[in-house]
């Protein structure tokens, strides 16, 4: 029984330490989220990928 109960701790303590540093990790959470919602039935894609490449080429600061 000792043996068996020896399998199973060991394994375990072993993923204890990358778990707790894991936890210790801060992560830098962005202050804005844009959402550009292009959804239809017609014909305004070529508008809507003009649209998306502007933004792109305008790209972005430190606020935003």
């Amino acid at each position: 029984m000792s043996r068996k109960l020896l399998f199973i701790l060991v394994p375990l303590l072993l993923l204890i330490p990358p778990t707790v540093h894991a936890l210790e990790e801060t992560v830098q959470v962005a202050e804005w989220t844009i959402l550009v919602y292009m959804v239809a039935d017609n014909n305004l894609e070529s508008a809507g990928i003009e649209d998306v490449n502007e933004m792109e080429q305008v790209g972005s600061t430190e606020e935003v």
